[in-house]
């Protein structure tokens, strides 16, 4: 079964990709627009609220969501969230995303608790007191080699010869920076990602700094809604876009 399901879901992200590929006649509807950023920090750009953003334009992005596999997968309501992203870029080519999307509920990462265990105290560290709860996520993937790409990276977490990084925010967790050449080969990088996130009212905003980004990189996003039991594969992705 578990073969199935890898199986279906390389096929409808495979086409979604496949979809995504640079075209000449739309190419236009595949890019998100960037702005100069003022001569401020990327520290400060990192705040929401900051005045810098006041005037760079909102890109709507449009999401899929990944099909249930398993008769007890939560099916598709249909729904899909509404984000915006706004992006700066400086000097040295390091770009700026803001992003912010509705989401009525705020699920975040429970705490683990210790419990007297036999196993060995290096082994057991704490356990899940909520095994049957998930937290909101984003991601922004982006291609390990910067630039304008004629073949986008398998939506499959990349591939061996075009592999990407993951810049993850997950509520109650923080920011985490992971890399992988293809499904299952995720792993997490020794690197700080600078960011920032906050809940006002029935919104999350997230503020994300990527290094050398340089024009064209093609960049996809990912939302995990907790609330709807999104974990692991089962979340919303966008396609490709190229920043500009």
């Amino acid at each position: 079964m578990d073969l199935m399901r890898a199986i279906l879901a390389m096929a409808i992200l495979g086409f979604a990709s496949a979809a995504a590929e640079p075209n000449a006649e739309d190419k236009a509807a595949l890019e998100i627009p960037s702005e100069a950023a003022p001569e401020v920090s990327i520290e400060e750009l990192l705040d929401a609220d900051n005045a810098a953003w006041r005037a760079v334009p909102a890109f709507a992005v449009h999401f899929n969501r990944t099909p249930p596999v398993y008769a007890t997968d939560t099916k598709d309501d249909g729904d899909r969230p509404s984000m915006t992203v706004q992006v700066l870029r400086l000097p040295s080519n390091d770009v700026v995303f803001r992003v912010q999307w509705q989401d009525p509920t705020a699920e975040q990462v429970a705490s683990g608790a210790r419990f007297p265990d036999s196993g060995e105290d290096h082994i057991y560290k704490s356990h899940s007191t909520a095994t049957d709860t998930f937290p909101d996520a984003f991601c922004i993937m982006v291609p390990k080699q910067r630039g304008q790409h004629l073949s986008y990276p398998s939506m499959m977490m990349g591939e061996g010869s075009n592999p990407v990084d993951l810049y993850y925010w997950k509520a109650g967790k923080g920011f985490e920076l992971l890399n992988a050449h293809g499904r299952a080969t995720t792993a997490a990088v020794a690197e700080e990602i600078r960011g920032s996130a906050r809940r006002v009212a029935d919104d999350w905003t997230v503020t994300m700094a990527l290094p050398n980004l340089t024009s064209q990189t093609p960049v996809c996003f990912a939302l995990w809604n907790g609330d709807k039991d999104h974990r692991d594969g089962l979340k919303y992705f966008s396609l490709w876009y190229e920043v500009e």
